[in-house]
């Protein structure tokens, strides 16, 4: 987990995004095998 520091913070969109990237990334990743 990456801790984020209140001044830091990011707001709901950026982390919905973030989210769907590594999700977009880990569904790439499983079509190789």
């Amino acid at each position: 987990m990456v801790k984020i520091s209140k001044k830091d913070k990011l707001t709901e969109d950026e982390v919905i995004g973030i989210v769907a990237n590594n999700l977009k990334k880990l569904e790439e990743s499983l079509d190789i095998f």
